[in-house]
């Protein structure tokens, strides 16, 4: 950046110059330092500091300064080096169901058939029954829905498969044999490789289109999806990773760091204290009926009524049970589930596994 007749160290010296004190106070405003401290264009008359460096973030800056000019030019060089920590993003695996194609026939009389009783003979703690209950039901559903488990790569590409992803490691290791070797043979592998690679990847792009078209041809294409898919195609799906974070001038970037960070920041905002005596004290209530409730029953016909309204196109929970269970098997397990609330409702206690959720901070300006 270029700025002329500016001196950074001592801006009261130009006060009255062409841009005054504009760039200082456009530095100041946004928290910016100014690093250079030295003139960076010689003449014979005079020394100026014309080239700038700017950060908002001093620690990350590990060396800077100015060097000789090339040639016989008279601006100096200037450089920075930046100590910076990136965070590749991690591959994770994950299941997923298939429940265009599951036989919820079959799964709802095997959850009616299912021992959830047997739970309250051999546990006594909620944490232990409301364990042994998802992983019946999440054992039924793994027998009777067509289900795989997947990695997922952020970086790839939405037509990348796994026949194209062993074609490129076979590219690559003949690629560093040839530059082992040097030999002939090794180089004409290396070109078929490369090729097939390349022949994959365009059979693998054209799949992907077609199977977009025949996604906007249906005809019962709800507009949720619609929009899905023109995002896909247009490249307007935006990128979902939180960003680096700054805690006290050091920048996060590890994810769990930054789970933990934004943890501890949002638990901080709220405090009840360790004793009795720390929480407040609450106003005087007035009643106005005699009626009083002892006791918070869940009903069988309200629980089944709520299984059937869950929406199924919201996704599930760490516990993998989603919604389209939920909805579909409603049936089967709206007893289980009822006496299940019951008993958490009579203990007081509520499910550890039930505290557990996928969060996702969104920034807002």
């Amino acid at each position: 950046m270029n700025v002329i007749a500016i001196q950074m160290v001592d801006a009261t010296n130009h006060s009255h110059s062409e841009l005054g004190l504009t760039l200082f106070n456009l530095a100041h405003r946004y928290g910016l330092s100014q690093l250079i401290d030295e003139p960076t264009r010689y003449t014979d008359s005079n020394a100026t500091l014309l080239d700038l460096i700017f950060t908002d973030n001093e620690r990350c800056v590990s060396d800077f300064g100015v060097s000789p000019p090339l040639l016989n030019l008279d601006h100096c060089i200037i450089f920075c080096k930046l100590s910076l920590k990136v965070s590749k993003s991690r591959a994770f695996q994950r299941r997923v169901w298939d429940y265009k194609s599951a036989d919820f026939n079959s799964l709802n009389t095997a959850l009616l058939n299912a021992p959830f009783d047997s739970a309250y003979e051999i546990f006594d703690d909620v944490n232990d029954i409301a364990s042994y209950t998802s992983d019946l039901i999440t054992s039924a559903c793994s027998e009777f829905i067509p289900n795989k488990i997947v990695t997922i790569r952020h970086r790839d590409k939405p037509w990348m498969s796994n026949e194209v992803r062993r074609a490129i490691c076979k590219r690559d290791r003949c690629f560093k044999k040839y530059q082992r070797t040097q030999r002939d043979e090794d180089k004409l592998y290396h070109i078929v490789a490369r090729r097939e690679v390349n022949r994959l990847k365009r059979d693998a792009k054209q799949r992907y289109e077609i199977n977009i078209i025949r996604s906007f041809s249906r005809e019962n294409l709800n507009p949720r999806k619609f929009w899905s898919l023109s995002k896909s195609v247009l490249g307007y799906n935006s990128d979902r990773t939180i960003p680096p974070l700054k805690d006290n001038m050091n920048l996060i970037s590890d994810d769990l760091e930054k789970a933990e960070l934004l943890n501890c920041y949002f638990s901080a905002q709220m405090h009840l204290g360790q004793h009795e005596n720390d929480l407040p004290a609450l106003p005087p209530l007035s009643f106005l009926t005699v009626e009083r409730l002892q006791e918070i029953v869940a009903v069988e016909e309200d629980v089944l009524k709520y299984l059937r309204q869950s929406n199924p196109h919201k996704s599930c929970g760490p516990d993998g049970i989603s919604n389209h269970i939920l909805k579909y098997c409603a049936h089967s397990l709206y007893k289980p589930l009822t006496k299940l609330f019951n008993f958490s409702l009579h203990s007081g206690v509520y499910p550890s596994l039930w505290k557990v959720s996928n969060v996702c901070p969104v920034y807002k300006k």
